[in-house]
């Protein structure tokens, strides 16, 4: 086998959103994460259930659902001049998600088609720790909690290698999942 055909596997990397509005420092901690980490960005924006029903029981379930659409809208919107300068045209359907559903679940199962080898939330996703520890196991994956800091190269390097287990919030204490 040559050189040329011995290849890394690349490193998929998710950052899951939900309730976080336009979270911008986590965009660019995700980005520079997966370029240091030589890998490929995927991002899901995970949104509440649009129909609780299916048809609608009444005139709010429709309403409703017609706000959870428009604001998905919005925050596509929102986000396109960033993930278009980051994914590129070409990569923007592929790599860019909007699911409804429970937010846990829905990264799992993304995480599990993409075979995402680490999860990336920012702070405010992380309501607590067990809230990110629940999201490792789901996803048998690392979870990071993005916090805006400068990017660690101790962390890139730690995650580069394989991981030994599922992991727990790469890099982070339980108790610092907090902050």
């Amino acid at each position: 086998m040559s050189n040329e055909q011995i290849q890394a596997p690349t490193i998929r990397v998710l950052l899951a959103l939900a309730h976080s509005g336009l979270p911008n420092s986590s965009l660019r901690y995700a980005a520079t994460l997966t370029r240091a980490l030589g890998g490929e960005l995927h991002v899901l924006r995970v949104i509440p259930r649009i129909m609780r029903t299916n048809p609608p029981r009444s005139m709010r379930d429709t309403a409703v659902a017609v706000k959870t659409i428009e604001r998905m809208v919005q925050i596509s919107r929102s986000m396109r001049p960033w993930l278009l300068a980051e994914l590129g045209e070409s990569q923007l359907v592929s790599r860019f998600v909007l699911r409804d559903g429970a937010f846990i679940a829905q990264v799992a199962e993304r995480a599990r088609s993409l075979d995402a080898k680490l999860i990336v939330v920012p702070a405010e996703e992380a309501a607590s720790p067990a809230k990110v520890a629940a999201l490792a196991r789901a996803c048998a994956a690392r979870v990071l909690v993005a916090r805006g800091l400068p990017l660690d190269p101790a962390l890139v390097e730690a995650l580069a290698r394989p991981a030994s287990c599922s992991g727990f919030n790469a890099g982070a204490s339980p108790a610092r999942a907090r902050n």
